[in-house]
C-alpha cells in the first residue's frame, strides 16, 4: 500500500545558513555605523550645552569692547562660573574651560565614544569694524568623524 508523499515542513539547512550569512554581514556594517553615531550626537551634546557659554563671550567681548580676560574667565568671574556649571553625560562636570584673551572653550569628555578627547570652541570676529559678531571655529582632539555636521564646515581638526 503506498502512502501519499509528505510537504517537507521547515527549513533546510542550506536555507537558515544563508539567512545566518546575511545577518551577520548586516550586523559587520551595523555596528561601526552605531557607534560613529553615537560619538557624533556625544559631541553634539557638548556644543548645545556650549551655547550659554558662548552667549556670555559674546556679550562681554560687545560690552567690554574685548574678548575675556583673566579675570572674566576666573572661577568668580560671569563666564567662568558659566563655565563651571556645564555637565553632561559625557562632559567631565566643572571641566570646561574658557582661555583668557582668546576666549577659546574647552570641552572635555569623559566617558562615552570620545572618552579623553577634548572639543575646542574658538571665537572668530565675521567682521572688523566695531561690532562684536563672532562665528566658532571647531577643533580639539576628536576624530574628525566625531565632530557634528554644523561643526565640519568651520572645524581645523
Amino acid at each position: 500500500m503506498n502512502t501519499p508523499f509528505q510537504a517537507q515542513k521547515g527549513f533546510t539547512l542550506i536555507e537558515l545558513m544563508i539567512v545566518i550569512a546575511i545577518l551577520g554581514i548586516l550586523v559587520v556594517v551595523a555596528i561601526p555605523t552605531y557607534q560613529n553615531y553615537t560619538g557624533r550626537a556625544q559631541a553634539s551634546e557638548a556644543l548645545y550645552l556650549a551655547d550659554d557659554l558662548k552667549t556670555e563671550i559674546s556679550i562681554a567681548s560687545a560690552v567690554n569692547n574685548r574678548l575675556p580676560n583673566a579675570e572674566d574667565v576666573s572661577k568668580q568671574g560671569a563666564i567662568g562660573v558659566t563655565a563651571q556649571r556645564i555637565g553632561g553625560t559625557y562632559i567631565q562636570n566643572g571641566g570646561v574651560t574658557v582661555e583668557a584673551d582668546t576666549g577659546k572653550i574647552s570641552i572635555p569628555f569623559d566617558k562615552g565614544q570620545n572618552k579623553g578627547k577634548v572639543l575646542t570652541l574658538t571665537p572668530y570676529r565675521i567682521n572688523n569694524d566695531s561690532t562684536w559678531l563672532f562665528n566658532w571655529q571647531c577643533g580639539g582632539t576628536l576624530d574628525p568623524m566625531m565632530v557634528p555636521a554644523m561643526c565640519r564646515d568651520n572645524s581645523n581638526g
